[in-house]
């Protein structure tokens, strides 16, 4: 193929509130118009009927010109060797600006099935983003070549700042990309963060590819497929240190040899496999409150992308901005953090309530599990 250049958006999820002036419109003034010629969108919606491919369609070519729109039948986890872990942490037990958070988080001990299937919830995005993958390799195949970075990024992500000049410019070849906060606010959900993913083309496999080379990989012994005593744990699922390879890790490729994988950490949902895939199998995870991405997570860096979620369908709904800017973002000084995200929590609010605008922003929400 010809060199690398441009970059591929992978727009994937439940319908959510991806055609709303919020997401839509964000998406094209941060996104999409910095980006220009260099981009391409991919969207793949989960769990939709494909009687209404033609409505979605012509609401796709109004809301985002030019994107690829495909329409995926919810998914049935039909096809798993390896068998599902729960959520391990009950994130009620702690508050999250509390410095000493992390030593009082309690992990869960009842109600197994109950988390479990919390966990195939959060997994059904990955049959999404992997679907996401293959059509991007399909239009690199026709292109002649390869993109040089692919963001992931829900179907419900509102973006409150440019994406190029706040994240891609300062983005190394050696390493992915998840945004700082928006997602977790305690020390130990650090480098986890799946609602972006930014990776130079050379080390986006193992991300798009994670539901297929986990759980379905034959090579998986769990389940009465073998026993562990002849399985490498980590196999050839997780990244390898390697000292004099660029970032000090090897990534996996296929599963190519029997395997068992491991339930996350105690204090880990379902999230944590993809940071094992970039960084290793140790069973731990990266806790900010005593150690840093460059020293925990591999190949995965952080970044302060300031950005929010829209909650409600195409019409109307509300932006979570004290939610996402502050509530979920990690750190101990609720204050600092409000004054540090203050620019993007002013844009936040006028996209507050739509499709009205200009309403003031949310109060602060009651404490809620993490999303």
């Amino acid at each position: 193929m010809q060199e690398q250049h441009g970059i591929a958006v992978v727009l994937t999820g439940l319908l959510r509130s991806l055609f709303s002036p919020p997401v839509a419109d964000t998406y094209r003034i941060h996104v999409a118009q910095p980006l220009s010629a260099r981009l391409d969108t991919f969207i793949v919606v989960v769990g939709e009927s494909s009687d209404r491919r033609p409505q979605l369609k012509l609401q796709a070519a109004a809301a985002y010109p030019g994107a690829s729109l495909f329409i995926m039948p919810l998914p049935i986890f039909g096809n798993l060797h390896c068998p599902i872990s729960g959520s391990r942490v009950d994130w009620e037990s702690a508050h999250p600006r509390d410095p000493k958070a992390s030593q009082k988080l309690r992990p869960f001990e009842h109600d197994e099935e109950r988390y479990v299937q919390h966990a195939r919830r959060v997994l059904i995005q990955w049959y999404g983003i992997r679907h996401g993958y293959v059509r991007v390799e399909a239009a690199e195949r026709r292109r002649g070549a390869q993109y040089a970075w692919l963001l992931r990024a829900r179907t419900d992500a509102v973006h409150l700042e440019p994406l190029p000049g706040r994240w891609l410019a300062r983005a190394s070849r050696n390493h992915v990309y998840v945004p700082e906060g928006g997602m977790n606010a305690f020390g130990v959900g650090m480098c986890q963060n799946d609602h972006f993913f930014l990776c130079p083309r050379h080390l986006c496999r193992p991300y798009f590819h994670l539901i297929g080379d986990l759980w379905e990989s034959p090579y998986c012994v769990d389940g009465g497929r073998g026993t562990r005593e002849d399985a490498n744990v980590t196999g050839s699922i997780f990244a390898r240190p390697a000292p004099t390879a660029p970032g000090g890790f090897v990534l996996s490729e296929a599963p190519s040899a029997p395997f068992w994988l491991p339930p996350p950490p105690k204090f880990a949902d379902a999230e944590w496999y993809f940071l094992a895939r970039y960084s290793n199998a140790s069973g731990k995870v990266c806790d900010a409150s005593y150690t840093t991405a460059e020293a925990c997570c591999g190949l995965i860096r952080e970044v302060p992308y300031k950005y929010s979620i829209a909650r409600g369908d195409s019409n109307r709904g509300h932006v979570e901005c004290h939610e996402r800017l502050v509530y979920f973002w990690r750190g101990t000084n609720g204050s600092a953090i409000r004054e540090r995200n203050r620019d993007a929590l002013a844009r936040c609010a006028a996209l507050y309530r739509y499709p009205s605008a200009n309403r003031t922003a949310s109060k602060k929400p009651r404490r809620v599990r993490r999303l």
